[in-house]
C-alpha cells in the first residue's frame, strides 16, 4: 500500500497560481528538465468526479503521474488516461469521506492557493 508521500519521488513540478473559472481551475505546471510548461485544467463535477485535462506534451505524463500518486488511496475510480486531438484527459472519482484529505495533500504539494480555489469551487458545485 503506497503512502501519501509517494509523490515526492517524482519529477520536480512547480505549479503556477490557479485561475478559477466556474467549475474549472486553470493552471500551468513547470516540470523540471523541460522548457515548455504544461497547461492544464481541473473540472469538478457532481458525485466527486474530477476531470483533469492537460496539453498533449511529452512532459504531461509527469503531471499525470504526479496527480495519480498524490491522490493514491483517496480514489474510488480512476478511468485512466485518454487522448483527444490536443489534450490528455483523465477522470477520477474521489472516494467518499476523502475530500478533506485530498485538499490537504494538494495544499502540501501545490500550495494553499490551489487548496483554497478547489474548496471554493466545491462550494460552488454544492449550490
Amino acid at each position: 500500500m503506497g503512502s501519501f508521500k509517494d509523490w515526492k519521488h517524482l519529477a520536480k513540478i512547480e505549479f503556477g497560481e490557479p485561475n478559477n473559472s466556474g467549475l474549472k481551475l486553470y493552471g500551468v505546471a513547470f516540470v523540471e528538465g523541460y522548457e515548455k510548461p504544461v497547461g492544464f485544467h481541473i473540472e469538478l463535477r457532481a458525485m466527486g468526479f474530477w476531470k483533469l485535462e492537460m496539453e498533449d506534451l511529452y512532459q504531461a505524463k509527469e503531471v499525470y503521474s504526479f496527480f495519480r500518486n498524490l491522490l493514491k488511496n483517496c480514489l474510488r475510480t480512476n478511468l485512466g488516461l485518454s487522448k483527444s486531438f490536443t489534450h490528455l484527459i483523465t477522470e477520477i472519482q474521489i472516494a467518499e469521506g476523502k475530500t478533506e484529505e485530498v485538499l490537504d495533500r494538494i495544499e502540501e504539494a501545490m500550495g494553499i492557493e490551489w487548496k483554497d480555489s478547489l474548496k471554493e469551487t466545491l462550494t460552488y458545485l454544492k449550490k
